[in-house]
């Protein structure tokens, strides 16, 4: 199987303060996808150059899967649907694809963790394979380009070498001004204490010094924070 995932452009007005940072969950999705056999995956980051026009006019794939998380990019989230149409099946995810549903080229809205997606496309509807089996793995030269641009999330950093997680998915708390619950539903679902031991001896392997962490809510269990 040969997948593609692309993480959509965030287009910018000028009164924002805008950041480069790497596609977190495209590259877990890729670490699950690459355990099983015969298997290859590309991703494409528009925020750092790449274009999906050259990926698809150049290689063939069976899965194109779309990452559209923010209202912003629904032009070209629209853009891109149309033009991989007929390319391959075509998935969408993140928060504004599920709230918004299909637009023209979708074949189908995924509303569970993209992981659990694609290892139920190999015959293994394991969530805790899918979900804490695999990390976000990546290059150091992969990296390199979010590090060189030195616009992390925070606009912030201590160090040169910083890098997002996350801990855990969700809230089960209800505020009105967050859609967190339309993509995980009103539920927490912390990554266990072995998961993370695993993510953080691997990202300290890879040189990272300082964590970004993304969580919805990562206090809800004081001893697992502080634990962290």
């Amino acid at each position: 199987m040969k997948v593609l995932l692309i993480n959509l452009k965030e287009p910018s007005k000028e009164t924002q303060k805008q950041s480069l940072i790497p596609p977190i969950g495209l590259w877990k999705m890729r670490d699950c996808i690459l355990q099983f056999k015969n298997n290859e995956v590309d991703i494409c980051d528009e925020n750092i150059g790449y274009r999906t026009e050259d990926y698809i006019r150049d290689k063939a794939y069976d899965i194109i899967g779309i990452s559209a998380r923010f209202s912003i990019q629904h032009r070209e989230y629209k853009r891109i649907a149309e033009l991989c149409k007929g390319k391959a099946y075509v998935i969408a995810g993140g928060i504004h694809a599920i709230n918004h549903g299909k637009v023209k080229g979708i074949d189908e809205i995924v509303s569970i963790p993209g992981e659990l997606w694609f290892a139920m496309k190999n015959q293994d509807c394991n969530y805790q394979f899918a979900v804490e089996r695999s990390i976000p793995r990546f290059k150091k030269s992969e990296m390199e380009k979010y590090w060189n641009a030195r616009l992390p999330h925070d606009l912030k950093s201590m160090t040169d070498k910083w890098m997002p997680i996350e801990t855990s998915r969700g809230c089960v708390n209800n505020c009105h001004f967050c859609g967190v619950k339309k993509l995980w539903g009103k539920c927490w679902t912390p990554f266990s204490k072995s998961y993370l031991t695993k993510l953080f001896k691997y990202l300290k392997k890879q040189g990272v010094q300082e964590l970004f962490i993304e969580d919805d809510n990562i206090s809800l269990d004081k001893k697992r924070f502080f634990w962290i």
